[in-house]
């Protein structure tokens, strides 16, 4: 077996996962208060589905709360405090929300796994779309 058939093989067996980052710069003042709007949007209002799937959990890293939304169950995560937010879809796709710490940025992170490669793709695709038509920024 040649090592590209060991990779193919273990993705066949564990799925094809896939991640991306998205980002953008938006500079001075307006910006900044735009970058702490589109964060409180999710944090103050997070969406009940993305891409079709519905948002199982919400994992709030400035409140340390971990909200699983299906069964209304909070509980204390054991992370240090900061400005991030993770949403876990029913789906197992996920995707998170951050301002940078050093950049006049917004980035936001997203992963899935689905049975093929091209699966995979799509579906990064369509969670990146959905995430940015919530917020009304087109990539």
């Amino acid at each position: 077996m040649t090592l590209y058939d060991g990779l193919i093989q273990l993705y066949e067996t564990y799925g094809y996962y896939k991640e991306a980052l998205t980002s953008f710069t938006l500079k001075g003042k307006d910006g900044a208060e735009q970058i702490s709007r589109i964060v409180s949007q999710f944090r103050e209002y997070p969406p009940a589905e993305i891409a079709g799937s519905a948002v199982e959990k919400i994992e709030d890293y400035q409140s340390g709360k971990r909200t699983n939304l299906l069964i209304a169950q909070q509980e204390m995560m054991d992370f240090p405090l900061s400005n991030v937010l993770k949403f876990w879809l029913q789906d197992g796709s996920w995707f998170v929300v951050r301002p940078s710490g050093t950049e006049p940025k917004v980035k936001f992170y997203f992963g899935v796994k689905q049975s093929s490669e091209s699966e995979s793709e799509e579906r990064l695709k369509e969670i990146q779309v959905s995430v940015m038509e919530a917020i009304k920024i087109n990539i």
